[in-house]
């Protein structure tokens, strides 16, 4: 039967209510009633979710601020840490205030002041000294002793500062007084904690007289290296010297070094200077000073493999530093390294951008700030970059007259501009001439003037002058003079060797030449000098075929040389090989760009396979550089026969 609960779907009580109240009053009472409970479960329900999501956003904000505050306790932690770290890292010398008598106090000479003047004075005393070694930090034990105050301590952290510093460091403290002395004198005295002290005496008119002998006093017990270095930059040698003798006596093994390094630089002789190095690193393997100095004595002695080496050494001694190296100079003397690298490499260009590099950096004393311009600007010329070179001198100031004398009189007798032009021009009648006139600076108007083996530093620059002089004037044909130039100068030095050796190509004696390129190519298989000067007496005997060999030799050594490429390119011309010597000669351009010479003889390999346009416009790009007057009236010979064709 209809609407009975036989026919229902359901069994759930209010279903089987409904299906038999169908339609009566009863039945839609209980359905509001059930529509009223579903809408309050939804309110609750919805409240629920409100709830649950503050909830969950208070659990995340709780987060949030416990590792806000985890991470405020590891920076605290970290803060005293580096605090104390900091403080066990003190070292120095640090000022406390002087007694004075009482009069001078009251007329304002406290001893408060009386440590702050001597400590002025110290400071520049230290500016004078220019040291590679670095300057001992001074500082006097009152300023930042202000300050915050830490609550409930009664002290500044300022004073925490100094107290940390006093317990965890290695500071020393310097401490002394002023007394007065009958006669109207007065005598300052100081001593340090580890047992230093001084004391020095002068008239009460003329405190501040005595304030600087107190200074200078103060400067030789505490920095005796420095204070040689001081007083030798002032000319008093034999001051500067009894101070090394008396500090190589020193307990401490790393003063001692110091001491023999400051006496290896005024030894007489190269050879002695050497043997104490020698001594010094079999006492110390790193000390910085002797690794950065002894290519410098390899290189100057003529062993340069050996130097090679030693200034790969140095160069990675200089970038790691010292802590007691002063940083402007382990950076400069580090370029210096990685420019003398390359150019021993014959990698000019990038020798002429280290150079430039290491003057840019101001590290070292007067003598090599007054030459590090001369010797960019020759590196640059050396790279066939006149342009560089002049802007080099002109950036310095040395186009001034004046400028350049006043730094030729630190840093010796140097190339002048005629003489970089011919460098990079290849004009070696211009740069014999000039070698010329740097011995006349030297008062040297007659190679006779000299000693042979005189040991003086104007003999040794007469010498090095005499070796570069030699191969420009064998290549003029006057191999008689070359030869008087190397007269007397050692026979086992590398570039001496490959000098006499391209001398005796010159002068038509093939088998010396041969003999001796060959022993100097074994003496030095890392570095490419001797193959580029085999090359060249090669050409210039027109062995074609054995020049290629060397300069393959040249370049597989020196792979940034462009003279190996250009020389590469001479010899494939000889061979008749134009497209192979316009490719020599295009690599060589790629490493001296400005080469205006390198461009003529490139046009000269494009023109015979038949590249006319590109020929000319390699011409046309020589005449905008630098060449010599026999290149130049060359250039327009070639230029007249291009346009003609």
């Amino acid at each position: 039967m209809a609407g009975s609960s036989e026919d229902a779907d359901s069994i759930d009580g209010v279903d089987l209510a409904l299906a038999l109240a169908h339609g009566s009053t009863e039945a839609r009472a209980l359905i509001e009633k059930q529509s009223r409970l579903i809408d309050a479960q939804e309110t609750l329900a919805r409240a629920d979710l409100r709830h649950r999501g503050w909830q969950i956003i208070g659990e995340r904000v709780g987060a949030l601020i416990k590792a806000l505050t985890a991470l405020v306790g590891i920076l605290i932690l970290l803060g005293v840490g580096s605090f104390l770290w900091s403080a066990s890292r003190a070292s120095g010398m640090v000022v406390d205030a002087f007694t004075v008598p009482p009069a001078m106090a009251q007329q304002g000479l406290t001893g408060t002041v009386v440590a702050t003047q001597l400590l002025d004075k110290v400071a520049a005393l230290e500016a004078g000294a220019q040291s590679a070694r670095a300057k001992t930090g001074y500082e006097d034990s009152w300023s930042n002793t202000e300050g915050v105050v830490v609550p409930y301590a009664g002290v500044s952290l300022g004073q925490i500062r100094r107290e940390m510093r006093d317990w965890l460091g290695s500071e020393t403290h310097l401490n002394g007084e002023m007394v007065r002395l009958p006669g109207d004198r007065l005598a300052v005295s100081f001593r340090t904690t580890d047992g230093l002290s001084g004391r020095v005496e002068g008239l009460a008119a003329e405190p501040d007289k005595l304030l600087d002998q107190a200074a200078l006093a103060m400067f030789k017990a505490t920095q005796p290296y420095r204070y040689a270095v001081f007083q030798s930059r002032r000319g008093n040698e034999a001051e500067a010297v009894a101070t090394l003798q008396e500090l190589a006596r020193s307990d401490v093994l790393h003063e001692r070094l110091w001491a023999m390094h400051g006496l290896a630089l005024s030894a007489v002789t190269q050879a002695e200077t050497v043997a104490i190095y020698k001594r010094v690193l079999a006492l110390k393997p790193d000390f910085l000073p002797a690794i950065g100095n002894m290519p410098l004595y390899a290189q100057q002695e003529g062993r340069e493999e050996e130097a090679y080496r030693l200034s790969q050494r140095s160069a990675a001694a200089y970038a790691r530093g010292a802590a007691d190296y002063t940083r402007s100079y382990s950076d400069g003397f580090g370029l210096d390294s990685r420019s003398r690298l390359a150019a021993m490499k014959d990698d000019l260009g990038e020798a002429a951008r280290q150079a430039e590099a290491a003057e840019r950096t101001q590290g070292g004393g007067p003598t090599f700030r007054a030459s590090r311009p001369f010797l960019t600007a020759e590196a640059y010329a050396a790279a066939h970059d006149f342009v560089r070179a002049r802007e080099t001198l002109a950036a310095a100031g040395f186009l001034n007259p004046v400028r350049r004398a006043a730094a030729e009189k630190i840093a010796g007798a140097q190339l002048d501009l005629a003489g970089l032009r011919a460098i990079a021009t290849g004009d070696d009648a211009g740069l014999a001439a000039a070698y010329q006139r740097m011995l006349a600076a030297l008062k040297v108007q007659d190679l006779s003037q000299i000693s042979l083996g005189e040991a003086s530093d104007t003999a040794e620059e007469v010498d090095r002058i005499r070796g570069l002089m030699a191969i420009p004037l064998a290549r003029l044909g006057r191999t008689g003079e070359a030869q008087a130039a190397l007269a007397g100068q050692p026979f086992e030095h590398d570039q001496l060797m490959r000098t006499r050796a391209l001398i005796a190509a010159f002068a038509g004696n093939a088998r010396a030449s041969d003999a001796l390129f060959a022993k100097a190519t074994a003496r030095t298989p890392s570095l490419p000098g001797a193959n580029l000067l085999w090359t060249e007496a090669l050409l210039h005997r027109r062995d074609f075929s054995g020049a290629e060999r060397q300069a393959r030799d040249a370049i597989r050594r020196g792979p940034g040389s462009a003279l190996g490429y250009r020389l590469l390119g001479d010899a494939k011309m000889g061979l008749r090989q134009w497209d192979e010597a316009a490719r020599a000669y295009a690599g060589a351009a790629e490493r001296a760009p400005r080469w205006g010479s390198l461009h003529m003889r490139w046009a000269s390999a494009l023109w015979r396979v038949g590249k006319r346009d590109e020929a000319r416009a390699k011409l046309g790009a020589a005449a905008a550089m630098d060449l010599s007057d026999r290149d130049r009236a060359h250039l327009r010979t070639m230029m007249a026969n291009a346009r003609a064709a």
